[in-house]
C-alpha cells in the first residue's frame, strides 16, 4: 500500500507490490517529512510514522510469496545482531538515492544510496536463508573478519541488485561483501541461480572477495558491476569461488579498477575450483593495468569473450584464461 505525501509522491511504491510494506527506522528517533517519531518493534510497521525498529521485527511480520516488502528508511541502520532474512519472497530495500538510469555497464562509482548498514561487531550484516529474496538500495559499510551479506545453500533465486560496499576495514581475507553458500543445511548441498546485478564494491587492502563462494554454487549470474580497489597492499580476488565444483558462472560487463599504477587486483575472477569444461564465461569485462587475469585449474574450464586487460599508453591485451 502506498501512502501519499505533501510533496504528491507515494511512500511504499518501491517496488510496486500487492503485499505489505513494513518500514524499518535507523534509529529510536527518526524523522519523516520534518516531523519526528519514534520508532519501535511494538508499532505495526505499516506506515512511515509507525516504523519498527529492527529487520528481526518486520521480517517476523512478513508472510512468504504474497509480495511483503521490507523498506530501510534513509539513515545509518546498525545491526546489534545479524538480521536473518528467512521468509521467501521478501523485498527488503533502501530508498534509492541518486539512483542512475538503466544501462548495459555498471558505473565507474555507484549510486549514492542514502540507506546505509552496517553490524555493531565482527558478525554479518544480513543472512539470507529463504528463497527468492531481493535486496535492493543499500549501502553496506563492511564489519572487519564478516560478511555483509551472507547466502546459506537454501537462498536460491536470490535477487541482489542496485547495492554498494565499502570495505575500506581492517585487513581480513574474511572481510567479504557477498558470500555465497557459506552455511546452511550441509556444504554438499548447492546454491542455485543467484543474480548479483548493477553493484558496486570498493575496497581497500587485503580483503575477500567482493563476491566470494564457499562451496558449491549453480548458474550464478553477477553482471555490470564495478569492483574497485584503492589501497596499496595487493587485493587476491575481486571474485572468487574457491571451493566446490561450480557451474554455469556467468560473469558480464564488468569493470575492474585500480586508483592508480601499482595498485593491483591479482586476480579479478579466480574459479580455480570450478573443473567442468566450459562452466565459467565471462563477457565483455575489462581488467586493469598490472592485474591479473581470469584464473582457472584449466585453460578448457573458462570461456572468455570480448574481454580486456588494459595497459599503458592507450594499450591493451586480450583478458586470458591461466
Amino acid at each position: 500500500m502506498g501512502f501519499l505525501t505533501k510533496y504528491g509522491t507515494l511512500w511504499g511504491m518501491i517496488p510496486q507490490t500487492s503485499g505489505r510494506v513494513f518500514f524499518v527506522a535507523p534509529t529510536a528517533q527518526y524523522v519523516v517529512e520534518g516531523r519526528t517519531y519514534g520508532a519501535s518493534d511494538n508499532n505495526d510497521g505499516l506506515s512511515p510514522e509507525r516504523a519498527l525498529l529492527t529487520v528481526a521485527a518486520a521480517t517476523a511480520l512478513c508472510t512468504a510469496n504474497v509480495g511483503d516488502v521490507v523498506m530501510l528508511l534513509p539513515g545509518t541502520h546498525t545491526m546489534t545482531a545479524v538480521s536473518t532474512l528467512s521468509v521467501a519472497g521478501v523485498t527488503y530495500t533502501g530508498v534509492p538515492g541518486a539512483t542512475l538510469p538503466a544501462r548495459l555497464r555498471g558505473a565507474s562509482a555507484g549510486p549514492r544510496n542514502r540507506t546505509i548498514v552496517t553490524a555493531s561487531a565482527a558478525t554479518n550484516t544480513f543472512n539470507i536463508t529463504a528463497v527468492d529474496v531481493e535486496v535492493a538500495y543499500m549501502h553496506f559499510t563492511a564489519v572487519s573478519a564478516a560478511r555483509s551479506i551472507s547466502l546459506a545453500n537454501t537462498a536460491d533465486r536470490a535477487y541482489l541488485h542496485d547495492l554498494t560496499f565499502n570495505m575500506a576495514v581492517t585487513d581480513s581475507l574474511s572481510t567479504i561483501g557477498i558470500g555465497l553458500n557459506f552455511s546452511g543445511t550441509g556444504t554438499t548441498t548447492t546454491l542455485d541461480d543467484v543474480v548479483i546485478r548493477n553493484c558496486y564494491f570498493l575496497n581497500v587492502g587485503a580483503q575477500g572477495g567482493a563476491i566470494e563462494a564457499a562451496n558449491t554454487c549453480l548458474d550464478t549470474t553477477i553482471e555490470a558491476c564495478t569492483f574497485k580497489h584503492g589501497g596499496d597492499t595487493a587485493w587476491a580476488n575481486a571474485i572468487l569461488f574457491a571451493t566446490g565444483v561450480s557451474v554455469g558462472t556467468f560473469v558480464r560487463d564488468c569493470d575492474f579498477l585500480v586508483r592508480a599504477t601499482g595498485t593491483t587486483i591479482t586476480d579479478a575472477i579466480d574459479v580455480g575450483a570450478n573443473t567442468v569444461d566450459g562452466s565459467n564465461t565471462v563477457y565483455r569485462c575489462y581488467v586493469p593495468v598490472g592485474g591479473g587475469a581470469f584464473n582457472c585449474a584449466a585453460t578448457a574450464d573458462g570461456i572468455v569473450v570480448d574481454s580486456y586487460t588494459a595497459g599503458t599508453t592507450g594499450t591493451s591485451t586480450v583478458l586470458a584464461v591461466t
